[in-house]
């Protein structure tokens, strides 16, 4: 077995092992169960990343995490001979035009070795992304395939679709016009942020299903159908980003988003269904989506320095646009249809903001193509795990709004 593929199942084993005895200490240290997958994993890669392992380890953090060190060497040797080489140049009495050919020269060749640097660094790196894309593509093949409840209860098609564009629009919309004209961001980078944050819902849990077929007949299956077309406009986005940085070449990585519509097909779904149900009648079907979700976030959060990629607003912003920008987008799509009361329609909506997964796959995607920079991705990470934590604050919100409603009605 070469080194590759020892590389390779070391950090495997290391981004699955860490994140999951990260999640069972805050099991054990009683932290709530929404949202301790997430937050395990985030730790077990900020742990591995450069805030913690690369600092306190950082030649073999380079070594066994970054790569390409041989290359990396060889520029730096390059860089100190060139500057060597024009200090003699200067002392030697060369022109101006002389002394401008010799930067171009050194300009050139140095191209060359960060070339062979940046290729060296991304086939180290390799297994890194192939893992995460893999488990970003079984998360979203799991949303797609349990996305939807059964109701018997059929609205118009108008309804989801109003809700879901305006669940994907607004803050999507938002996003991209932070992250270009306020962060200078490319399009690209920004249209990814923008999907990210516009993904529709994983799957509604039993107090936001319960919320929203309390506020309204079929309101699950309502605000599920609207997420699909949240998830559809946000998916779209992100593969036109693709498409235009990679001039259409290159795009497999990208191609995972279509694992949630994937999902949707009923030979697609079924099988998953069936697996996670024997799962659950083993009564381990709760650890293996932890463990999925664990290890996708510290896939995401190894590429991250929470101490030097720390910017305050786009955190606030993004944590936001995350939960309360889905919830305000879907409740106005919501209620700009007419004949719905107010706060029938917040506990009706709720379920927008059960995305936390979703976001988390679209931003691992995206991290791993190098869509997005490690600033954004911290923001998109964070808001990912807010709204897994606040799932309980769903409950009391929801039961605050029925009273009010009640006390209204009298």
């Amino acid at each position: 077995m070469d080194d590759q593929w020892l590389h390779a199942l070391g950090l495997a084993g290391g981004l699955l092992l860490l994140p999951a005895l990260c999640t069972a200490l805050l099991g054990w240290a009683g932290f709530p169960r929404p949202g301790r997958a997430l937050v395990g994993g985030m730790i077990a890669g900020f742990l591995l990343g450069p805030g913690v392992f690369g600092r306190a380890f950082p030649t073999e953090y380079e070594a066994n995490v970054v790569g390409g060190v041989p290359q990396r060497l060889a520029r730096d040797k390059t860089v100190s001979r060139h500057h060597a080489d024009f200090l003699v140049a200067q002392k030697s009495g060369w022109n101006l035009d002389q002394l401008a050919n010799l930067q171009n020269r050194q300009s050139e060749e140095l191209k060359e070795f960060e070339q062979a640097c940046d290729v060296a660094q991304s086939h180290h790196q390799r297994p890194r992304r192939a893992f995460a894309l893999a488990l970003a593509s079984l998360t979203l093949l799991i949303a797609g395939a349990f996305s939807i409840p059964r109701s018997a209860h059929r609205q118009s098609i108008i309804a989801p679709i109003s809700i879901g564009l305006w669940s994907a629009a607004l803050p999507g919309a938002l996003t991209y016009a932070a992250a270009s004209v306020w962060w200078k961001l490319s399009p690209i980078e920004s249209a990814w942020a923008a999907a990210a944050i516009a993904i529709g819902p994983w799957a509604l849990n039993a107090i936001d299903r319960e919320a929203a077929d309390d506020a309204e007949l079929g309101g699950a299956f309502l605000i599920q159908t609207a997420g699909r077309i949240a998830s559809v406009l946000a998916v779209a986005l992100a593969l036109v980003a693709a498409w235009f940085a990679t001039n259409g070449h290159q795009m497999w990585p990208a191609l995972c988003l279509l694992s949630l519509p994937l999902g949707w097909l009923p030979f697609v779904s079924w099988p998953i269904r069936a697996g996670l149900t024997a799962l659950r009648s083993a009564q381990t079907d709760s650890w293996f989506v932890s463990l999925v979700f664990s290890s996708l976030a510290a896939c995401t959060a190894i590429t991250i320095d929470p101490l030097a990629d720390f910017s305050l607003w786009p955190i606030l912003l993004l944590l936001l646009l995350s939960g309360d920008g889905r919830w305000l987008g879907a409740f106005f799509g919501a209620m700009s249809l007419g004949s719905r009361q107010a706060l029938r329609t917040m506990r009706l909506v709720l379920g927008a903001m059960a995305a936390g997964p979703t976001q988390l796959a679209v931003l691992a995607i995206g991290a791993s193509t190098s869509m997005i920079e490690p600033r954004l991705s911290l923001a998109l990470l964070l808001g990912a795990v807010l709204m897994e934590l606040t799932t309980p604050v769903h409950h009391a919100f929801a039961q605050r709004l029925a009273k009010a409603e009640e006390e209204a009605a009298e």
